[in-house]
């Protein structure tokens, strides 16, 4: 142990003396802190109609989406010399893109920032237009919520969680390698589409005209009060509980679980498959973990 921690100590004293020739060698102060001092708040304000779509991509940012109260669309962040953004206007698309050098986000931790505003961005759409959402965050949360006016919500994170909440849209594809997501009180005219590695998929109340589909690496999946025609949900490791509101007779089912127990409809079975005739889908598969399904009238 005493050898492996030696070897460990002196590369990462490698690593920083490379890291500080570079700092000379380029004129740049890699290891300059950032404090609550260096943020400027940056507030861009439009027309409502005068983008449909919102392309934002940043590192290290909590984004939430909110409708705005001025019938103008809003977006407030914070930058620094060494965490700025881009923005660029081009035709119905507001993009904004966040980028930072890849030494200054190794640093990030010795940073003196002790206000947490200064790594959210909020989003204020008016609900008088209908919008398009492609978000993007390294590292960062989700919340959107009370909205009734998105067309197609893309939304993905490396280490987030997400929330979804009083939300009308066309179509709705999120995901994060490393977070819980729970979406509710939503209605959604096509597809929902739902992935994270590691994490939890909550799901209370969902309603759409086509299909659901959550993937989960490791964790639970628990759907109450769901509408659909078709409904996919699938984990590697956890349990999988599915309340679907319509006639059973109209589902074929299959279920599936490595190591545990399958729930029909109240019943305890060893059948994975039922219903074969049903004119809609419901396919639940778990490596481990029970599996249960119940129809409500």
């Amino acid at each position: 142990m005493g050898r492996m921690f030696k070897i460990a100590l002196a590369l990462f004293l490698i690593g920083v003396g490379v890291i500080a020739i570079f700092s000379v060698v380029t004129d740049e102060n890699i290891f300059g802190r950032i404090s609550d001092e260096d943020y400027e708040k940056v507030e861009l304000l439009y027309d409502a109609d005068e983008f449909d779509t919102l392309d934002v991509d940043f590192e290290n940012r909590d984004i939430f989406v909110r409708e705005s109260e001025d019938d103008q669309i809003k977006v407030v962040y914070y930058v620094t010399e060494k965490d700025s953004v881009t923005v660029t206007e081009s035709g119905d698309t507001l993009k904004l893109l966040n980028e930072v050098d890849w030494y200054d986000q190794l640093f990030t931790w010795f940073n003196l920032v002790t206000n947490d505003d200064y790594y959210d961005i909020y989003i204020y759409v008016p609900l008088s237009q209908d919008y398009n959402f492609d978000l993007d965050t390294s590292n960062g949360n989700l919340d959107v919520v009370n909205l009734d006016n998105i067309k197609n919500f893309k939304f993905d994170s490396s280490n987030g969680r997400i929330n979804i909440s009083n939300v009308e849209a066309d179509l709705i594809d999120v995901g994060t390698s490393n977070g819980t997501i729970t979406v509710e009180n939503t209605v959604v005219n096509g597809t929902v589409d739902l992935y994270s590695s590691n994490g939890r998929i909550n799901l209370t109340n969902l309603t759409t005209d086509s299909q659901v589909i959550a993937d989960i690496s490791n964790g639970k999946i628990i759907a109450t009060d769901i509408k659909c025609h078709s409904i996919t949900l699938d984990t590697s490791n956890g349990d999988i509980s599915l309340e679907i509101v319509g006639d059973k007779s109209d589902y074929e089912v299959y279920m599936s679980t490595s190591n545990g127990d399958l729930d029909y409809d109240g019943i305890g079975v060893t059948d994975e498959h039922f219903n074969l005739n049903g004119i809609y889908l419901v396919d639940l598969d778990s490596s481990n973990g029970d599996v249960s399904v119940v129809f409500i009238d």
